[in-house]
């Protein structure tokens, strides 16, 4: 670090600066996304929305971390260590001192990147795992960073002043002692800032919320370290104006930004831009206040930070109420900064700059605004919040499994089906009593399950190392929890056209030429597992079979897995949309494909998340529906179970989910003859992603999304299965799911997804076992009859790794052009009118 200086700065210099931030800010996008082409790691939105074709990734996201993060350096220093050199003349002290920050923000983006890559704490693959696991990992980053800048950048500034290392400190604004009024005005900015998380958001585990705070603090600590403390503090000796080094310090804050999406290019980090624009005015303008001192800095940009992570379960992508507080957060911050800059040179104005720092009434006065903000907090907190913790938990799996393989011989299918139930459930209770009368001595929270013989234990995971020793175990998976946010966003009625009769995408499958042989689905009752159903949308009413046209009796006919909620309702209106799909009708909103079943649904996702346990729970529920108050062991009834039922769900690693975590309970569905139709995933176009259970099971019918014109959607998942390593064709079917217009609480709504096309699939097989009733519960020929019925579709080319154009589509594995079936259409598209004149011409 230079001597000190405050020779003029002329325009030459501030653009030299101007230009040393945009090239920090803008050689890490650019890196990143020319790498991201040139070796097939495109953005997934990107290849989804078919702006761009897919690509086999060259390089592992190791190494392409690496790659992204040596090249970024590497460029920044290219350009930073010769501008240094040639500043090091006279009256170039601010250039100097710029190219020193430049050197040392480029080295702690890549410090960063590189511990990301090292202890990772955040991504899709450790959503799913134990936060207090990540906490190990998450401090040492925090260690790490301090490091670099206390002993690196603070040996900088004590061999430049030549002095100790404390005193360096206390010079770039670590010193104990400051004035109170800044602090408080950052009690009362946070408050401020994070008050609308404590009405749209909650806590997660314990676990969750500590990890929270050690990635606040690393994100607080490092970067008011370094550009509150270091950056201000060298440019306020070199700028004999001290509103130019402030500005100064905030453009370095938000160039900084763009090295946020290194190592992998987490695209996410370009509204940081804007966020960082409006944060950084008043966190600069609470260190001005605070004479230098980052502490009031420190706090505020801790509960900024906190209040975004700690409230939202980062699986939470769709809230839209989590983005609109996202956008008011930095507005606020800008908002509130502007409004301290203002009042401070008022108030500087009139009585000067000593009678502001010394001023007993504006601190008392900040004092009593924050104690004021925060006591409004905490009262919207135990009064509109969610108050607490939602626990994490884990399953205890057992060795014995009961054995199904006697059913397969018994004809009647509610016989089977009872058969089934009745079995798992003995071979369950009898296992499972020495492991439940130990958590009952614990005090632990648990549910049993039947369907695999296992224990939903609900809280304390700390404890499943414990159980994971006990004798007649086969092994404990970690269970994250999701949870309930005070207010939830519902699909709204998107729906400007209206009606049109009969939907095309029931014309489409030949629904509609099926009713006119006096076929709708008459006499089969399909299941929903999904969000819930809001059972009194004019569409659904007379389908469910709790309604007998007079009163409701929700009995054996509903469950909430999540919040036991005695009638049905839907938290956000997918579970909606799929029922309406399947058996919707309403006058001319015909959007339903067997209009005349019943339909019986379990809500086993909150807010589109759910885990192993309420996926489980509700397959139990729709296998042998039980009261809402009742036992599932000893109160469920077969005989009124689902025959069919819509899964339009996955369940990836971030819900706790392996490959093989659901497979033997859909092996068990199959035994007992209920029909499990899985939405095939929204990850395509890329091959291999079919992925996540229970899409990529044998025992299941999968179904991919096509468009009008018979097209493969964008984002439907295709084949091969390698999660598991077998080679598996999938999905076996597809159906349309693009613009489709079905029903939504308050209204109707057109919704795209393999979540759409799946309830298509439901729907014909309840047509077909209305036409055949004997067919209830027979799988194999079932499956049989849709396969060779569909109509064949082929793919258009096969394409050379990374190859083909957003309007081709791309063979999968090593197909053949016109393989049927194939890794992309499967059997084809599913045709109801093929299908039941099979069945009719018999």
């Amino acid at each position: 670090m230079a001597e000190d200086s405050t020779s003029r700065v002329g325009c030459g210099q501030w653009l030299i600066f101007l230009g040393v931030a945009g090239w920090l800010a803008a050689v890490p996008l650019v890196v990143s996304a020319a790498l991201a082409a040139l070796t097939g790691h495109p953005p997934d939105l990107l290849v989804q929305l078919e702006v761009i074709p897919p690509a086999e990734p060259v390089l592992s996201e190791l190494a392409f971390g690496l790659l992204t993060t040596t090249i970024t350096l590497g460029l920044d220093l290219f350009v930073l260590v010769p501008l240094y050199w040639i500043s090091r003349r006279p009256g170039r002290e601010f250039v100097r001192t710029a190219s020193v920050l430049g050197m040392a923000i480029a080295l702690f983006q890549a410090l960063n990147a590189f511990s990301r890559l090292l202890w990772p704490t955040e991504g899709p693959d450790l959503l799913g795992t134990d936060p207090l696991l990540r906490l190990a990992p998450a401090t040492l980053r925090l260690v790490v960073s301090l490091l670099f800048l206390l002993f690196g950048l603070g040996w900088i500034e004590a061999r430049s002043q030549k002095g100790a290392w404390t005193g360096a400190w206390r010079r770039v604004g670590l010193r104990g002692w400051l004035s109170s009024s800044p602090l408080w005005l950052a009690l009362f900015s946070g408050a401020v800032v994070g008050m609308p998380w404590v009405l749209v958001g909650s806590l997660g585990s314990p676990g969750a919320t500590m990890l929270s705070g050690v990635q606040a603090m690393h994100e607080a600590l490092g970067e008011e370290i370094l550009f509150r403390g270091f950056a201000l503090a060298w440019l306020w000796r070199v700028i004999p104006n001290r509103t130019g080094a402030a500005v100064a310090s905030w453009l370095w804050f938000v160039a900084a930004q763009g090295g946020t999406v290194l190592p992998v290019g987490d695209w996410g980090a370009i509204p940081r831009f804007g966020a960082a624009l409006l944060l950084g005015l008043l966190l600069t303008e609470l260190v001005i206040r605070a004479d230098g001192s980052i502490w009031p800095a420190v706090v505020l940009h801790l509960l900024y930070s906190w209040f975004s992570r700690a409230f939202v379960d980062p699986r939470s992508e769709e809230e839209i109420l989590h983005w609109v507080v996202r956008m008011w957060a930095p507005l606020a911050a800008g908002g509130l900064g502007i409004l301290f800059l203002v009042g401070r040179k008022i108030v500087k104005a009139v009585q000067g700059d000593r009678a502001l720092r010394k001023s007993r009434a504006g601190a008392a006065v900040a004092a009593g605004s924050a104690g004021g903000v925060w006591a409004v907090l905490l009262v919207l907190y135990f009064t509109l919040g969610v108050p607490g913790f939602h626990p994490d938990g884990f399953l205890i799996v057992l060795e014995e499994q009961a054995d199904l393989s006697p059913a397969a011989s018994i004809a009647d299918p509610v016989e089977r089906r009872t058969w089934v139930y009745r079995t798992l459930v003995e071979t369950a209770e009898r296992s499972q009593s020495s492991l439940r009368a130990e958590l009952d001595r614990r005090g632990v929270a648990y549910r049993p399950h039947y369907l695999i013989n296992m224990l939903e234990v609900q809280e304390r995971p700390i404890l499943r190392w414990a159980f994971a020793r006990k004798p007649g175990v086969a092994f404990v998976l970690f269970q994250p929890g999701m949870r309930r946010y005070p207010r939830g966003f519902q699909v709204p009625d998107l729906d400007p056209q209206g009606p049109s009769g009969v939907e095309w995408n029931v014309r489409e499958v030949g629904a509609d030429r099926v009713w006119q042989l006096g076929y709708t689905g008459q006499g089969v009752i399909v299941g929903d597992a999904d969000t819930g159903v809001a059972w009194d949308h004019p569409a659904l009413k007379a389908a469910y079979r709790g309604w007998d046209g007079s009163t409701a009796r929700h009995d054996y006919h509903w469950y909430d897995a999540w919040d036991g909620r005695a009638e049905p309702w839907d938290d956000n209106g997918h579970g909606t949309h799929t029922t309406g799909i399947m058996v919707g009708q309403d006058g001319e909103n015909r959007v339903g494909v067997a209009p005349g079943a019943r339909w019986i649904a379990c809500r086993n996702m909150r807010h589109g998340i759910g885990h192993p346990g309420a996926y489980i729970t509700c397959m139990e529920f729709l296998l042998a529906p039980f009261p809402i108050d009742g036992d599932p062991f000893h109160d469920g009834d077969p005989t009124q179970g689902a025959h069919v039922v819509n899964n339009s769900w996955g369940c990836p690693k971030k819900e706790g989910c392996l490959p093989d975590t659901l497979r033997r309970a859909v092996e068990n569905l199959r035994m007992a003859g209920q029909m499990m139709v899985v939405s095939a995933g929204n990850d395509g176009p890329a091959c291999g992603t079919v992925q996540d259970p229970p899409a990529l099971y044998d025992a299941v019918l999968s179904v991919g999304a096509i468009g009008r014109g018979d097209r493969v959607a964008g984002f439907s998942s295709r084949g091969p299965v390698t999660a598991d390593g077998s080679q598996r064709l999938k999905p076996d079917l597809v159906a349309p799911g693009v613009d489709i217009r079905s029903s939504v609480p308050g209204g109707y709504a057109i919704l795209p997804g393999t979540s759409m096309a799946g309830p298509h699939v439901a729907g014909v097989v309840a047509l077909l076992w209305s036409i055949e009733p004997e067919l209830i519960g027979n799988i194999d020929r079932t499956e049989a009859i849709l396969t060779e019925t569909a109509q064949p579709l082929v793919v258009d080319a096969v394409c050379p790794s990374g190859g083909g154009t957003p309007t081709t589509v791309c063979a999968c594995g090593d197909q053949s052009p016109d393989a049927i079936p194939n890794h992309v259409y499967g059997w084809g598209q599913v045709d109801a009118w093929a299908a039941a004149q099979r069945l009719v011409g018999r």
